[in-house]
């Protein structure tokens, strides 16, 4: 099986497909099948798209991607099936999926993410209202099937097409895996991994390590957060990077994922808690989208929704080494169990055959 993947970024560049199909792609190809990678970005996009300003290397660079998309239009027919992730391209409307549709060859349409939702980046306030998110809903009509990553995005989806799978977003946990060593001495350390978009999430901790300050004794560790301090307690700020992420988050004793109650945060799929429990770290998260499906509070994790609530598990984490051994183990058995990319690649390989046969009948009565 032959299928174009066009998605968003570089390849091993952004959460959302390096947890999902690039996940899976190494899974798949035992299968036979063969994926073509096709990014809307280029490298000179991916290098100025989140810094302020920049525009004629963005809007230069944003039109060589309709170039490239446009070639990948022509091409299709070449492959068994087109795998459509979020979106084809990062601006304007539904243009490239409505020609795809017309070549014939089946689309499989993924969200991980509330794209339907309005989003206004900071880095990008006017690039953002090119971003036509009203076009979601026609992509999945466009699509033979649609993979969403919870059952909050599977309700809008369904709402536009009947053929509707939710996959939730997986760890190769062949690679996130416990740390070996023994840790090092020093204070317990608080950790948290994620994008510039969620560093604001993190912030909204900073009362919670404040009054932590005053009953334990521990170092934060931030992995992709440049700005966050907190007067007399240690604080590392790390680049995130795909080489060291697993070293990075192995010298976490104890993983944050801070969420808000909006509606863009429902359609998260929990992926920072999952890192953590799949290494065995125990996690506190707050009770938001995929969160409330991943955890069992008290049993696999906590989930906190208060400041108190964040306050009270976290120290209890820091005071008792049983517990954080407890909620580590149980979280990996869960990932395991659940969530590892081993346990779902067969569901996707499934929706994948079933749409390029899909697609060969239709031809067929179309010939007949």
């Amino acid at each position: 099986m032959k299928v174009l993947f066009l998605a968003p970024y570089l390849y091993d560049t952004a959460p959302s497909q390096r947890y999902r199909m690039e996940q899976w792609e190494h899974h798949l190809a035992a299968m036979g099948v063969r994926i073509t990678h096709a990014p809307f970005v280029s490298p000179k996009l991916h290098q100025a798209l989140y810094q302020p300003g920049r525009y004629l290397t963005k809007t230069r660079e944003v039109l060589g991607g309709m170039v490239r998309r446009w070639r990948d239009v022509r091409r299709a027919g070449d492959f068994d099936l087109v795998f459509v992730h979020r979106e084809a391209s990062l601006f304007g409307p539904a243009f490239f999926e409505r020609l795809l549709k017309r070549r014939g060859t089946p689309i499989v349409f993924e969200m991980d993410d509330a794209v339907f939702l309005p989003y206004v980046s900071p880095a990008n306030r006017w690039l953002s209202y090119l971003k036509f998110p009203n076009k979601i809903g026609r992509i999945c009509e466009l699509a033979d099937h649609v993979i969403v990553g919870s059952e909050y995005l599977a309700d809008f989806a369904r709402q536009h097409n009947p053929r509707v799978t939710v996959i939730p977003t997986t760890v190769d946990t062949d690679r996130y895996t416990p740390r070996a060593e023994p840790r090092r001495a020093g204070p317990l350390r608080i950790g948290w991994c994620g994008s510039h978009s969620t560093t604001r999430y993190l912030r909204t901790l900073t009362p919670v390590f404040e009054e932590l300050c005053a009953m334990s004794d521990f170092h934060l560790l931030f992995v992709g957060a440049q700005t966050f301090s907190l007067p007399g307690r240690g604080v590392e700020f790390r680049t995130w990077t795909s080489k060291n992420e697993v070293r990075d988050l192995a010298e976490m004793d104890v993983g944050v994922m801070p969420v808000p109650e909006e509606e863009w945060a429902k359609g998260k799929q929990g992926l920072k808690a999952l890192l953590y429990m799949s290494m065995e770290i125990p996690v506190v998260a707050s009770p938001v989208g995929a969160n409330t499906e991943i955890i069992q509070d008290g049993v696999n994790g906590f989930l906190a929704r208060s400041q108190e609530e964040w306050i009270g598990k976290l120290h209890d984490l820091l005071l008792d080494q049983a517990l954080r051994r407890r909620l580590g183990t149980a979280g990996r058995e869960t990932v395991l169990a659940r969530y590892s990319a081993r346990s779902q690649v067969s569901r996707v390989y499934e929706v994948l055959e079933q749409s390029v046969q899909r697609g060969k009948a239709m031809q067929l009565a179309q010939t007949a």
